[in-house]
């Protein structure tokens, strides 16, 4: 008796989806079910608990996204088999982080299409040289956009890594209005850019992701270098 591999379509086409299933069924080593994009997919998936579930993205991306999110954190057992047309690289990078296992090119043939679902059954990410060629791209072009993380001068100016070394000194923003002789007004100015440019929410967080970078070595002061070496630096939260 064949080892039968449980599998579920959600396409929005019902043509396309019998089409697919009767292909499926025609390799007579799967159980199939089908139906479309939408919350009666997570009852289908529910009720037939397949190994593999095919998502098409011919409809709305958006809704096919959604479900796939909520399949990779409800069902994490589930290798989720995404049928697109990748009329962007993007939308590959948009289902590999929403939980698919693998993105399948719908002008492939079945046979593909069959060792795709092998393959994730072993637990693979198997990646047609097509689709490589689109995810390497937009890696490249997204690593390209993004400021070397090592450099503070390609992500903060010198005033902001100045100010920023002085929140990590323990300064507040009227002592560095102080020092820097600014108005308390300007420094704050500094410290919400500070804020927006490296993505946290507070000063203390934009000093420690600096020392964690090591933006910061070789510029703090010897006592702020032996707190962190103890990991008992303490930074200010206002």
């Amino acid at each position: 008796m064949p080892n039968f591999t449980k599998l579920l379509i959600a396409h929005d086409e019902c043509l396309y989806r019998d089409c697919l299933a009767s292909a499926l069924l025609s390799a007579e080593r799967f159980h199939v079910k089908s139906t479309d994009v939408s919350k009666s997919a997570l009852t289908e998936l529910r009720q037939h608990l397949p190994k593999v579930m095919l998502v098409g993205l011919d409809g709305s991306r958006t809704r096919a996204l959604t479900l796939v999110s909520l399949v990779a954190r409800e069902f994490p057992d589930v290798k989720v088999v995404i049928v697109g047309v990748a009329e962007d690289n993007g939308e590959i990078l948009e289902c590999v982080e929403a939980g698919a296992a693998a993105y399948m090119l719908k002008g492939q043939s079945i046979d593909s299409l069959l060792a795709v679902i092998d393959a994730v059954v072993r637990g693979e990410s198997p990646c047609s040289p097509a689709v490589a060629q689109r995810v390497f791209s937009r890696l490249s072009f997204l690593a390209r956009q993004r400021p070397k993380t090592d450099d503070t001068s390609s992500v903060l100016s010198s005033r902001e890594t100045e100010i920023v070394r002085m929140i990590a000194e323990g300064y507040s923003n009227k002592q560095i209005a102080r020092k820097l002789c600014r108005s308390l007004h300007t420094v704050k100015n500094h410290v919400h850019r500070i804020i927006e440019k490296l993505g946290v929410t507070t000063r203390a967080e934009a000093a420690r992701l600096s020392l964690d970078r090591g933006w910061l070595i070789g510029s703090l002061s010897s006592s702020v270098h032996a707190a962190q070496g103890q990991a008992v630096i303490r930074l200010p939260a206002g």
